[in-house]
Parts: structure tokens; sequence; C-alpha cells
């Protein structure tokens, strides 16, 4: 009797291992594609840390090459540069490219310099740029309201003319963009006229997107 005993465990334990390694074998299977994807999600991941950390060295050293090349005119506050979280902002007092209360451009002197040295520099790189028009909140002129009736028109002017003239220059039409931010973005109180001079503005944003 003890041999068939003997024999009747062995079939039970192997039952048993049989029955453990089938279980085994479905949840092993999920753990396996859990950990498979896990794998992908985190290379996925890395590669676009790398793709941002690319573009945000990209836009380190355009920001470095435009402190550069206009120094003169940031010492003479005909333009400020700032490096962003994104990209690089340009942004170039109205009073240097318009004429007050219009979206005709002066272009003359130092402005018209730093116009076209601005897109010189954007014809020959890949960025993606915005071109943002902002006023005071002081309305257009009686004389002016006919064609600019309110300050987003007079910014979206102001900002179309200014994507014309870099286009004219060799800016890619297909990497810029016009935006009219009327009198709603102000960066200085417009209580005073220093502040409503600050606030009429033309900002250029540079993004790399190519990457």
């Amino acid at each position: 009797m003890k041999p068939l005993r003997f024999v009747a465990g062995v079939i039970v334990l192997a039952s048993f291992g049989a029955l453990l390694l089938s279980g085994c074998s479905s949840d092993c299977g999920q753990v396996a594609e859990e950990r498979d994807q896990l794998k992908k999600d985190v290379e996925a991941l890395s590669a676009t840390v790398a793709v941002q950390a690319s573009a945000m060295e990209s836009m380190r050293e355009a920001h470095e090459s435009l402190l550069a090349r206009f120094a003169s005119e940031i010492e003479s506050n005909d333009i400020r540069i700032q490096l962003l979280v994104d990209g690089v902002e340009l942004v170039l007092p109205s009073d240097v490219l318009y004429e007050s209360g219009s979206a005709r451009a002066t272009m003359s002197g130092s402005g018209r310099e730093t116009a076209e040295d601005i897109a010189e520099f954007l014809a020959n790189t890949d960025y993606f740029v915005s071109v943002i028009g902002h006023t005071d909140n002081e309305a257009p002129s009686a004389e002016l309201a006919d064609t600019y009736a309110t300050n987003w028109d007079l910014a979206g002017a102001r900002a179309v003319n200014a994507v014309k003239f870099l286009c004219d220059r060799g800016v890619d039409p297909t990497r810029i963009t016009a935006v009219s931010r009327g009198e709603f973005d102000p960066v200085a109180s417009n209580d005073t006229p220093e502040g409503r001079a600050m606030n009429r503005r033309i900002q250029i944003i540079l993004r790399d997107i190519s990457k």
C-alpha cells in the first residue's frame, strides 16, 4: 500500500505543480508585458527629454548670439532681449519703429538698422517666429479711428507690418505668425507716459521646433 500512497502523492504534487506553473505562466506573462511597456515608456520619455534639452541648448546659444550682436542697441534701449523657458524674446519699443498712434513704420535711423539686423539674423535660422503687437490703453486718435477702430486693430496692423518687413528680407513665411494683444498685456502702468511707452511694443519670440 505504501508504494500506492507514494505514487498518489507524486501525482498530487505533480498536479499541484502544474497548476502553479499554469498560474505563473499567466501572471508572469502579464508582468513581462507590463515590464516591456514600462521600458518603452522610459525610452520614449528619455528621447523627449533629450529633444527638449537640445532645443534649450539651441535657444541658449541663440540668446548669447543675440546679446553679442545687439549689444549697442541693448545699451541704448532700442531692444530688450531675454531668455525664456521655451525660447528667446526680443522686445522693440513701438516708438522706435512706428509713428505715434499709427501702424505706418518710420523705419529710419537706428530703428531701421535694428529691424534690418533682426531680419538678417532670422533669415538664417530655422526658428519659429511669433510677432506680437502691443499698445498702451489709450484709444486710437479720432483721425485714425476709421482705420484702427480699437487697439486690437492697431496692434494687429503693427504686427502684420513687422511680419511683412521680415518676410520681404528673407524670413520664411511658413514659420512666422502675427498676433495682436492690443492693450491687454501691459508690462508697466499706463498711468505715466513712461509706462505707456513701455507698453507700446513689438514682441518677437523665437522657438526651436525643428528638433
